[in-house]
């Protein structure tokens, strides 16, 4: 899984760098280039965000307190379910993207007791 959000982010931070590239020659205006590039990251990030604010909040952590929790006997709803994978995966996607210091291994702790 983590060889899947590495390879995808680079497959979207290749695709921003093409855009952002391909309008500065449109354009030639250095500042609407910037725009532009800001405008790129605010959406990956807004993308990335959505998904541990409005569909999955218990996704927005590591998951380590969530594992910890688990293994002491207490259950939190909704820790490990499929949406939650979801939120984590699609997340950390769009945050790796922007080249925010998130990464697939601090997301993804509780991904190997999972299985």
């Amino acid at each position: 899984m983590a060889w899947f959000i590495i390879s995808f982010s680079e497959k979207l931070h290749e695709f921003k760098t093409t855009f952002v590239l391909d309008h500065f020659d449109k354009t030639e205006s250095p500042f609407q280039t910037i725009i532009c590039f800001v405008l790129l990251n605010v959406f990956f990030m807004g993308f990335s965000s959505w998904f541990v604010v409005w569909y999955q909040p218990v996704a927005s952590g590591a998951g380590i307190a969530e594992v910890k929790t688990y293994l002491n006997g207490c259950m939190i709803r909704n820790a490990f379910s499929r949406r939650t994978f979801i939120a984590k995966v699609l997340s950390c996607l769009g945050a790796c993207s922007v080249g925010f210091p998130v990464g697939p291994e601090g997301r993804f702790f509780f991904v190997t007791n999972r299985t």
